[in-house]
């Protein structure tokens, strides 16, 4: 074999070598700085990074690209646990880092349910952005809308808006049969309600349990979840639509 064949395999050799050196070198350097901090240098430290808001511990992992997309047992992942926060810095830093959107958990739950039970707006707004699906609906029939309404622990009329705007369905039920406006009545949220009555949807279809938007206020007024304007609002509502019929 000639020298100059010789010497261009040598460099090459010592070129993956020194790859594979750096590679290992920063990897460990890398677990040493999370082991400093708590966390295991594995998926299930990068789940619990996140759910800490740790950032500084995040931008660690981001350097471990074969984590990014590790699940847990219920199929969630740093994507999903990232959607649900108030600041979507975290989420970001996730997709720059190549993270995949186009995820489900065992529930069928897209990072977008996350958010939209996290009453994040930035989040949902960048999922939607990013070509997020607000009609996919999860194991229980919730699509994002029915989501907002049903897990979030307080109204965000705002973000229900941009949902419901990018919904192909504004009369869809869940699993329980229940639309948008019988979940808006039941839980005593003012705003929604009044959001669908100026979209004309049913005050007439019943769950399976027989009970209509209606019934759902009655008993949400009673319990001092709805104020009394808004229930005579629902009441007149409802038989300006049965006196069409």
């Amino acid at each position: 074999m000639r020298l100059k064949e010789v010497l261009p395999m040598k460099s090459s050799v010592l070129f993956v070598f020194f790859a594979v050196f750096l590679s290992v070198s920063c990897s460990n350097d890398s677990a040493s700085l999370l082991k400093k901090a708590g966390y295991e240098a594995d998926g299930t430290g990068l789940l619990e990074a996140v759910r800490n808001d740790d950032e500084k511990a995040l931008d660690i992992f981001l350097t471990m690209p074969e984590l990014l997309n590790y699940a847990d047992k219920s199929g969630r992942n740093a994507v999903m646990l990232a959607s649900a926060k108030k600041e979507c810095t975290m989420l970001k830093k996730l997709v720059a880092a190549g993270a995949n959107l186009k995820i489900m958990d065992n529930s069928e739950k897209t990072p977008l349910h996350y958010a939209a039970a996290g009453n994040s707006s930035e989040c949902a707004e960048f999922l939607l952005e990013n070509g997020a699906d607000a009609n996919l609906q999860d194991n229980f029939g919730r699509d994002a809308a029915n989501t907002l309404i049903s897990l979030a622990k307080e109204e965000n009329v705002e973000l229900f808006k941009v949902l419901i705007e990018k919904s192909s369905d504004i009369e869809r039920r869940d699993k329980e049969k229940k639309t948008l406006f019988i979940i808006a009545a039941e839980k005593g949220y003012a705003g929604y309600a009044k959001i669908l009555m100026s979209l004309n949807v049913s005050p007439l279809s019943k769950d399976f349990s027989g009970k209509t938007a209606l019934d759902y206020a009655a008993e949400s007024l009673e319990a001092g979840r709805l104020d009394s304007g808004t229930f005579d609002e629902i009441a007149v509502y409802t038989q300006k639509i049965k006196e069409k019929l």
